[in-house]
């Protein structure tokens, strides 16, 4: 049995397949960290 646990920010930011997908979709590192923050800043 696998237990789910939240990344941290920093993790979610260094993830090589979630780099992959901003990539191919052409959204730079920081406006992702922007949005991200907001998102965490208003809870879940």
């Amino acid at each position: 049995m696998q237990t789910i646990t939240e990344m941290t920010m920093s993790k979610v930011l260094k993830d090589p397949m979630i780099r992959q997908a901003l990539r191919a979709n052409k959204v730079p590192l920081r406006d992702f960290a922007k949005l991200f923050g907001k998102h965490r800043s208003h809870g879940k």
